[in-house]
């Protein structure tokens, strides 16, 4: 490209010559550019102009002022980010923005405007295979030359070569920035280029780019709109909390489960998804059946929420009670809940809303209210009934039952410590227990919660591992200890029931890993 612009102006004045033309004569048909003899670029200021501008001028332009700064700042910022992915190299912001400023401030010492890096030169410069700082050298030259006399610099340059630029550069324009995009981009990307163009073209830079701004403002705003806020949408009936069921509540709440729906949240909820998920979840609500109905939300995954978004739900709420459904919402970040309080959503259909600290005790609730109890365990199930309910006879029950102790445990004791040697394993005749895991920063929470007619402890029993978590009394209990010792003495002495034992300690196991699995299937669909 250097070399087709030098060819070029050497073709131009061999032309002049075998046309006879001078040079005062190709400037005067518009062969060249023509300024005048006269034309003087540098205008320094100097301390008697400065005491002689008008003060009150200057003071009611401070708004253009301002508006020329911010413009420049800006202008500056998108540039160097185009320049970046022009020259396939990261750009330092900070220096770019320093050394802009350097200049803006010797400019206009010399008489000149405010300016910033310019994308077109440069990518043109790019085009034509220039990678060093010389050429930036050189056109400061020519900059330098041409505020010192610059009649007679720019009276030299072929205005057809001018055209030729302005024009090649223009193309390339084009290519890049609307053929190519229009085969590569989204057709919404695209109208943001097209209607930048236009206003650039038709009314000015300033103009393109506040239009080009508000653009691309509606365009997320409706793309934000499509994209889902759920990360999980299920049932109870697949869905369970971490208390262990009896196998009559688990068919129980499986046939009745899709009566409480659970919906986890994600990322920032404004108006447009808002409305989507409202949308979404009234299609569920249209079947008022008779009974109650739940609807499980949590926020633990939400960042943020627009207090516009509030009247979605507010709307919800007023969809929950007309469809006689109770919504209950979990982990809602502070500044979340915040925001539902300054909307006045809890003020508004109150009894329809309630709140509890995690996903486990909303999912908990409402087997209880779905089960028909409020939170309680069947309140005694000893353990020779339950090894007759499990295919043993009644003497093998007794006779196993005298393999065991019972003991008292009030709410608080801890049954197992986690860390601690296994040698026993327990069934719970009665109350209800916490399977509390301890973390490394000295938190915790809840693994699981059995009540009567549970095992405890039996996996580490077999694997003769430490135990692995804490197991701590939340309802006074009865609970039977078979030892590591009592389980050697009744295989040494009864192998027959010993085997029969745990065969129904690994059919519990094995019921186990079947919900744990549907749990982790519906996790991960």
């Amino acid at each position: 490209m250097p070399l087709l612009m030098l060819v070029t102006v050497c073709c131009f004045y061999l032309a002049l010559l075998l046309w006879g033309m001078s040079v005062g004569e190709a400037q005067q048909s518009g062969w060249l550019v023509n300024i005048g003899s006269t034309a003087n670029f540098l205008k320094v200021l100097t301390f008697t102009a400065a005491s002689e501008a008008d003060l009150g001028l200057i003071a009611l332009q401070a708004g253009s002022i301002a508006t020329v700064i911010v413009v420049t700042a800006v202008a500056l910022l998108l540039n160097s980010s185009a320049l970046e992915l022009a020259a396939g190299r990261e750009i330092d912001l900070n220096r770019e923005l320093k050394v802009s400023g350097i200049a803006n401030v010797l400019v206009g010492l010399s008489g000149g405007m405010a300016g910033f890096a310019s994308v077109h030169i440069s990518k043109f410069v790019l085009s034509i295979g220039v990678r060093g700082r010389l050429v930036g050298l050189i056109c400061a030259l020519g900059c330098a030359a041409i505020l010192v006399d610059g009649a007679k610099v720019i009276g030299l340059v072929p205005e057809l070569l001018i055209g030729g630029l302005l024009l090649y550069i223009w193309l390339e324009f084009l290519y890049e920035w609307l053929y190519r995009p229009a085969r590569e981009f989204s057709l919404g990307d695209l109208a943001i280029i097209v209607i930048i163009l236009t206003m650039v073209t038709l009314v000015g830079l300033i103009q393109g780019i506040i239009v080009g701004i508000l653009s691309s403002i509606v365009i997320f705003t409706v793309r934000y709109s499509w994209l889902n806020v759920v990360k999980l949408d299920t049932t109870i009936a697949e869905f369970r909390s971490n208390v262990q069921r009896t196998e009559q509540e688990s068919a129980l709440l499986e046939q009745e489960g899709y009566r409480a729906r659970i919906l986890q949240l994600r990322d920032f909820v404004f108006f447009g998804s808002a409305n989507t998920l409202l949308t979404r979840i009234r299609g569920g609500m249209s079947d008022h059946e008779v009974g109650g109905r739940y609807l499980v939300m949590d926020f633990r995954l939400v960042t943020g929420i627009d207090l516009s978004a509030i009247i979605s739900f507010v709307r919800l709420g007023q969809l929950a009670r007309n469809a006689n459904t109770t919504i209950v919402l979990t982990q809602v970040p502070r500044a979340v809940f915040d925001q539902m309080g300054k909307g006045g959503l809890f003020e508004k259909n109150e009894d329809v809303w309630k709140l509890l600290p995690s996903l486990d005790l909303e999912v908990e609730w409402c087997e209880d209210q779905l089960l028909g109890r409020a939170g309680k365990f069947p309140e005694a199930l000893s353990l020779p009934r339950f090894l007759r309910g499990n295919g043993f006879s009644a003497q093998d029950a007794a006779a196993l039952n005298a393999y065991v102790v019972r003991s008292r445990y009030t709410i608080g004791d801890k049954l197992i410590r986690q860390g601690e040697l296994s040698d026993a394993l327990y069934f719970i005749e009665s109350g209800a227990v916490a399977v509390q895991v301890n973390l490394d920063n000295g938190s915790w929470f809840r693994v699981a919660k059995l009540g009567a007619g549970s095992f405890v402890g039996e996996i580490a029993f077999y694997l003769k591992t430490p135990r692995t978590a804490d197991i701590i009394i939340e309802e006074d209990a009865v609970i039977c200890c078979l030892s590591r010792s009592s389980a050697d003495s009744m295989k040494r002495k009864a192998l027959q029931l010993a085997s029969r034992f745990h065969e129904l300690l690994i059919d519990l196991l094995a019921n186990r890993l079947v919900l744990t699995d549907r749990l982790l299937k519906t996790l991960l669909n």
